[in-house]
Formats: C-alpha cells, sequence, structure tokens
C-alpha cells in the first residue's frame, strides 16, 4: 500500500514540474507577444507623427503655391520665377505622389497591424483559456497532493502501529518459545514423575489387594462369633399409596402419596424401589381391581418384578357370570438384594374388559418394603 502511494505521489509530483514549465513557457510567449505588440504600436505612433509632418509640410507648399500663383496675377513674372514654379510644381507634384504612396504604405501597415492585432488578440485568448486550464488542473493537482500526502501520513501512523505491534508479538513469541521450551522440561519431568507414581500405584494397588483380602478374611472369622446384636445398620424402610385409579399395562405402578421413604429408596413418580445396600428386604402390595367387562370371563393379575424380570403374581379371574365386580389382590415377598437392585409392581387384565385398578381418596392401594438385616461385609 505504502507503495502505491509513493508511485502515485511522485507521478503527481511530476505531472505538476511539467505544468509548471509549460505554465512558464506560456508567459514568456504571452511576454513576447506582448513586447511585439507594443513595439508595433509605438511604430504606428511614429508612422502617425510622420504622416501629419508630411501633412503639413504638403500644406504648406501648397499654401505657398497658392501664395505664388496669387501674386503671380499681379507681379510681373519673370522667367526665373516661371522657372522656380514650375519646379515648384514638379516638386509639389513629387510631394503628391509620394503623400499617395505613404497613405497606402499606412493603409497596408494598418491593415497589418489589424491582422497582427487580432491575431495576438486570438492567441491571447487561447493563452488565458490555457492559463484557465492550467490553473484548474494546479488546483486539482494541489488537492490531490494534499489528500495523497495526508493518507501517506496516516499510512506512517498505521506502519508505525503495525510495526510496535510486530514488536510487541515478536516480543511475545519470544516468551512463548521460552514457556514452550520450560513446558517441555517440565513435562519431561512430569512423564518421568508419572511413570514412578504409577509404579507405585500398581505396588500399592498390589499391596491393598493383599491387606483387603487379609481383611475380608478376618471380618468373616469375626463375622461367625461377632453376630448382628452388636452391629447397627442404616435403616431402609418405605410406605406408598395412590389416590387415583390406574389402568395402564406392562408399566411401574407409579404412586401419588409417601407415608414414609427412610434411605430414599422409593421413588414415588417411577413407582420403582433400589436397594441402597445389599441384604434382606421385605415386600407387600395390595390394591383393588374393578373387574368390568361386557363377556362371561375376566382376569386381572398384579406382578412384582426384579431388574426387569417377573418373580411373582397375584391373581383373580370370574367366570359364567355377569362381570361388573370388585375383587382385593395380595402379594408379599422376602428377597435377597444386591446394591442397585431395582423392584416394582405392574398390572394385567383381559384385553375384552374395561377392569382397572380402582382407588381415591381412601387409598385401596398400598405398597411397602423395609430391609430385615443388612449383609455387612458386602457394605463394608
Amino acid at each position: 500500500m505504502k507503495s502505491d502511494l509513493t508511485n502515485k505521489f511522485d507521478g503527481s509530483k511530476k505531472e505538476l514540474e511539467e505544468t509548471k514549465i509549460n505554465l512558464e513557457e506560456t508567459r514568456v510567449n504571452v511576454k513576447n507577444l506582448s513586447t511585439q505588440l507594443n513595439g508595433t504600436k509605438k511604430e504606428l505612433g511614429k508612422t502617425k507623427i510622420d504622416l501629419e509632418e508630411t501633412r503639413i509640410n504638403v500644406k504648406n507648399l501648397s499654401t505657398q503655391l497658392n501664395e505664388k500663383e496669387m501674386k503671380s496675377k499681379y507681379i510681373f513674372i519673370n522667367l526665373a520665377t516661371k522657372k522656380e514654379l514650375a519646379e515648384t510644381k514638379i516638386t509639389a507634384g513629387n510631394f503628391s505622389t509620394g503623400l499617395k504612396e505613404t497613405k497606402q504604405d499606412l493603409l497596408k501597415t494598418r491593415t497589418d497591424l489589424t491582422k497582427k492585432d487580432d491575431d495576438l488578440s486570438t492567441k491571447l485568448k487561447a493563452t488565458e483559456k490555457e492559463l484557465a486550464e492550467l490553473k484548474t488542473t494546479t488546483g486539482n493537482l494541489s488537492t490531490e497532493f494534499d489528500r495523497t500526502k495526508k493518507e501517506l501520513g496516516e499510512t506512517k501512523i498505521d506502519l508505525e502501529e503495525t510495526r510496535a505491534n510486530v514488536k510487541n508479538l515478536s516480543t511475545q513469541l519470544n516468551a512463548t518459545e521460552k514457556q514452550l521450551a520450560e513446558t517441555k522440561i517440565t513435562a519431561g519431568n512430569l512423564s518421568t514423575e508419572l511413570k514412578e507414581t504409577k509404579q507405585d500405584l500398581l505396588k500399592t494397588r498390589s499391596d491393598l489387594t493383599n491387606k483387603d483380602d487379609d481383611l475380608s478374611t478376618k471380618m468373616k472369622e469375626k463375622q461367625k462369633w461377632i453376630g448382628y446384636a452388636d452391629v447397627k445398620s442404616a435403616p431402609v424402610h418405605f410406605y406408598v399409596q395412590r389416590n387415583s385409579s390406574f389402568n395402564t399395562k406392562s408399566t411401574p405402578l407409579p404412586f401419588d402419596l409417601v407415608r414414609v421413604n427412610e434411605g430414599n429408596a422409593m421413588n414415588l413418580t417411577s413407582g420403582i424401589f433400589t436397594a441402597p445396600r445389599p441384604g434382606i428386604y421385605f415386600f407387600s402390595f395390595a390394591g383393588l381391581a374393578r373387574l368390568s367387562s361386557s363377556s362371561s370371563s375376566v382376569s386381572f393379575s398384579s406382578y412384582l418384578y426384579l431388574n426387569g424380570n417377573r418373580i411373582g403374581m397375584s391373581h383373580v379371574e370370574v367366570r359364567n357370570t355377569t362381570v361388573n365386580q370388585w375383587s382385593p389382590l395380595t402379594l408379599q415377598s422376602t428377597l435377597d438384594l444386591k446394591k442397585d437392585d431395582q423392584l416394582w409392581v405392574q398390572i394385567s387384565y383381559s384385553d375384552n374388559s374395561s377392569s382397572y385398578l380402582y382407588d381415591n381418596i381412601f387409598h385401596q392401594t398400598h405398597f411397602t418394603g423395609f430391609m430385615l438385616e443388612e449383609e455387612i461385609v458386602a457394605s463394608l
């Protein structure tokens, strides 16, 4: 960008110099023409003076001639006077001829001067027009020069800022390279330390495995004689209910009301119980089935699922009678659960019926469970 502005500035400067030279030549030509015009005017004035003197001489000669002619009428004219008169007439004729020639020369000179004056006037007008154009061009060049000078100044400022930025970036790059070199050294040291730490961790893991095996063996031995009376587990028990009917098949039964949820193992919204610790657990479910169908028979079941597998059910079925009845459902189970095992209840009924699990504000649906015995060793 700087190179383009410099070239543009040099071109403008060169064009301005050429314009100045042309203007100076034009001024010299105008001055020369003005000098020639003044000389011609001076010669014309001199010629006018000579012509006026000639006219006076002719007038004087004419007066003299008239006087002599008048004298010749009254005075005797001798031969000498006649001869002088003849010579005078000859001289007057010569003057007359010279006067005519002088008049013709003056007319020709006047014509030439008029033509030269017209030519000079035309050249002067052309020169003035060219001078006006040169002034306009010079003004434009001056404006362009000022603008170019301003842009060059701005470019210099930008260049200085760029140099400062490059210098700062160079400084930052050197600092970064130095930090990178230090980081590489640190990374090398960390890699060495990591290898040593990994070896120490492997050794520690081996030691912990051996200690864990020893501790497990000791705990099993202690469990034989210490029993569970002296070991207190964190309690886990819940009791939840519904307050509205439910008829969705093949999905865990959700609940609306929690009476107790010690240990927060029961999720009210999903209806799923998650064992927080391994041990022996007891569960009990009770509900009221509404049996309704247009056919002569209908069935209704409640299922207990453990980790997605059905492990128990309660079933009622009515045949050969008017199907519009109520029937209770109950389901109990004692299970040995591991940590994070999941348990829930689902319902199902005949496809040709409009049966459902009935409930209202009196809470006919109940689900309860609690931990009977924790497996202490597995929990440790």
